[in-house]
């Protein structure tokens, strides 16, 4: 349990620095815009840009590890094929954004700002083609100036912030703050901050932005880390939406004329309770390399309860020391945000089930990697619209002769049905090969860099097969 408390400071901490300094931005929202409304803006645009930036980057970061690891291909050439395309991507999606912004303001509800589309899609796009470099830059081992770019941009922001809403009214008379400073445009200048700090961001990553090379571009290349990718673009979505949908679609819910104002003090008192997100966040850093560590251990299952059982200690605690002292917490916010308090211990209990969903998550991964049964009923619980095919060796006596057989086991997450087929017939499964046989074999045994080869002569066979790119996903992420 050492060794968890110390990797949640170790892989947490600029994440939950960043947030956290992030998230004192929200008092300051709370009392310098005029209106609640103002801050109802801020949380739906804001909400649409986690989500746009999860569609623009289509998961190719975890395609670039996937293949930047592997012997026959070129890092430099596989860096070089995916920014080039998420670059292009991302040059188009601001571009036909700034052409038909008018538009989507108008659709959105803020057809008098069309320009916080622009400069919101402006920061999308810039936020999406800076993935790829700072995933090269974690490819390199290179977490000081990762953590250093990203605390940069907080730190940028912030400042930009306090300049904007403290500094400038102070001295709007000096002139050359009176030629562009307009104290009436409010929260349009939290937007204005965003596209600073993340412009001055992405100029500190022109080292690795230049050591991309037009032609090394690859389409071939292309088009197999686009098929590793693209599927996971549809678990990214199902996971942002379900963390941002709820401040999306409240525009176009609530009928009534303050639907800006409500959203704006659901938003702020939303806030109020990242507490226990950035707790829990930081426990998943930490969790998600221990889990995977500790898989050959027999005693890993007393080890997984510890954990589980801090987890609920502190996550309770937490809960029960935000709610008592809520009287005084409050004050994190305006008066005029108040009113909506009341869902802050909703909030807290759903951050505390998600977890505990994540985190027995991981006992089920664990338990393919070592041969030993899933629990199908906290799988139900743990995906959401997908389908997936689990191996397990299973042995029957058939006329009276003994015969061992990897059976497939197919979870349909949206439904909660779970089919069991034999021998690999039945529900459209490919039949299951001696390929399949030595890589099950291999993974289960922890012989990970020759599982590794046979998944992957198995996807030269059958490039859409489920279970080979999830197995040489978990592989490829945790470095076998």
């Amino acid at each position: 349990m050492r060794s968890l408390a110390k990797d949640t400071v170790i892989y947490g901490a600029s994440s939950i620095i960043g947030k956290f300094l992030n998230w004192l931005l929200v008092p300051l929202y709370t009392y310098v815009l005029q209106q609640q409304s103002d801050y109802g803006i801020v949380t739906n645009l804001y909400a649409w840009t986690a989500l746009l930036l999860v569609i623009l980057t289509y998961g190719t970061e975890t395609g670039f590890f996937r293949f930047a690891n592997r012997d026959d291909q070129d890092a430099r050439q596989v860096y070089s094929t995916i920014l080039l395309c998420v670059g292009f991507t991302s040059l188009l999606f601001a571009v036909v954004c700034n052409i038909f912004d008018v538009q989507i303001a108008s659709a959105l509800g803020y057809a008098d700002h069309a320009e916080f589309i622009s400069m919101l899609a402006i920061v999308v796009a810039m936020d999406a083609f800076a993935c790829i470099p700072f995933a090269y830059l974690r490819y390199k081992k290179r977490p000081i100036r990762f953590a250093a770019l990203k605390l940069l941009f907080v730190f940028l922001n912030i400042l930009l912030n306090l300049f904007f809403f403290l500094v400038c009214p102070k001295i709007a008379d000096l002139s050359f703050i009176a030629s562009w400073y307009n104290p009436d445009y409010g929260v349009g200048y939290v937007f204005v901050a965003n596209i600073i700090a993340t412009t001055i961001q992405t100029l500190f990553l022109l080292p690795e932005i230049l050591e991309c090379r037009i032609r090394l571009f690859d389409f071939s290349l292309l088009r197999q880390v686009l098929s590793y990718s693209l599927p996971l673009l549809v678990l990214g979505v199902a996971g942002i939406m379900n963390q941002t949908l709820d401040r999306i679609i409240f525009p176009f819910l609530y009928t009534g004329d303050d639907a800006q104002t409500q959203l704006g003090i659901y938003g702020a008192c939303f806030k109020v309770a990242m507490v226990m997100m950035m707790f829990t966040q930081a426990f998943r850093y930490a969790y998600e390399p221990y889990v995977f560590s500790k898989h050959k251990d027999r005693q890993s299952v007393e080890a997984y309860a510890d954990a589980m059982k801090y987890y609920i200690i502190f996550s309770y605690l937490i809960l029960l020391g935000m709610v008592v002292y809520l009287d005084i917490l409050k004050f994190i916010i305006a008066p005029a945000y108040w009113s909506g308090l009341k869902i802050v211990p909703i909030v807290l209990w759903t951050y505390i089930f998600q977890d505990k969903v994540m985190t027995l998550s991981y006992r089920i991964i664990k338990s393919e990697i070592s041969g030993e049964q899933p629990d199908y009923a906290r799988g139900r619980l743990t995906m959401q619209a997908t389908i997936m095919d689990t191996y397990v060796e299973k042995t029957y006596t058939i006329r009276g002769v003994q015969r061992t057989y990897n059976d497939t086991v197919r979870t349909d997450y949206a439904s909660g049905k779970i089919n069991e087929i034999r021998n690999g017939y039945g529900l459209g499964v490919i039949n299951i090969t001696t390929l399949r046989n030595r890589a099950s074999i291999a993974y289960r045994r922890g012989n990970y860099a020759e599982a590794y080869k046979i998944y992957e002569q198995i996807i030269a066979q059958a490039p859409n097969d489920a279970d080979a790119l999830f197995r040489i996903g978990l592989m490829t992420y945790f470095q076998y």
